[in-house]
């Protein structure tokens, strides 16, 4: 029987607490405030599984996004509700009203074996496009719920720090001014991002072994063929000559013919 509910009330499910030490250790790298996003704990009933949700602060929020959480799909005219049902979910209405933040699903509390620290719920773009260019372009991080539930531990948080910090460190990278540094420390930044780019490249790599196990798998399904195209002639050597351009100079762009998907720049 399904259960109705009136806008904005709360689901039993979103008032899930998990155990007393999880939050303690979340709260030790991701602390509560509202001068930076945190993370905070959900359950999925749907799923049967803890995730981790991004929780931006409502005074960070353009304008715009903040007036699309306020005001619930149900107040609007007809003809609006449809496209703001697209846009901010029951649960995203819920947590604006009443924590203001915006949520977002950021990691999955799955693994096995060889999957300790978590998957991630979905690829940066910058994640996106190192995979593209090695050749993975299609690929998606494993489903949330598709492999069993693990708990929330020092494994999952060094997971999560490390992705974060080589993430913010490429982030300001991207945004470094060297033109006007004196030329010992141009000399130093650069090295710097050579640096990064060597453990990015490595971290993506390790990171995403998942994913590729489980496309190995997902080849042999029947949908398979319909979405992937065989891969290019002269990949691998192609790749190599990538990797090595974008340690040097943080460009992966000018690939040769025999593999148009290495002509991406990640920067």
């Amino acid at each position: 029987m399904k259960v109705s509910h009136r806008p904005g009330e709360a689901r039993s499910e979103w008032l899930a607490q998990p155990p007393a030490e999880w939050e303690a250790l979340l709260r030790s790298i991701s602390p509560i405030t509202d001068k930076t996003s945190h993370l905070r704990f959900r359950w999925r009933g749907d799923l049967e599984q803890w995730m981790l949700y991004e929780c931006m602060p409502k005074r960070l929020l353009a304008p715009d996004r903040a007036a699309q959480l306020t005001q619930h799909w149900s107040d609007l005219p007809q003809a609006e509700q449809m496209g703001r049902r697209r846009m901010v979910s029951e649960y995203q209405f819920w947590m604006y009203r009443t924590h203001g933040v915006e949520v977002r699903p950021f990691w999955c509390l799955q693994g096995s074996k060889f999957i300790t620290g978590g998957t991630p719920y979905a690829f940066t773009e910058r994640e996106r496009r190192v995979m593209e260019a090695e050749g993975m372009e299609g690929a998606e991080p494993i489903p949330a719920g598709m492999l069993p539930n693990i708990p929330f531990s020092q494994t999952v948080a060094d997971a999560i720090l490390r992705r974060d910090k080589l993430l913010a460190v490429g982030n300001n990278l991207d945004a470094l001014e060297k033109e006007n540094r004196p030329e010992a420390l141009r000399a130093a930044d650069e090295e710097t991002e050579r640096q990064y780019r060597k453990a990015f490249l490595k971290w993506n790599h390790e990171v995403n072994q998942p994913t590729v196990e489980f496309m190995k798998w997902y080849r042999h399904q029947d949908a398979y063929e319909e979405s992937f195209a065989p891969a290019p002639d002269g990949l691998a050597n192609t790749l190599s000559d990538w990797k090595d351009r974008f340690v040097e100079t943080g460009n992966g762009g000018g690939g040769v013919a025999s593999s148009r998907k290495i002509q991406i720049a990640v920067r």
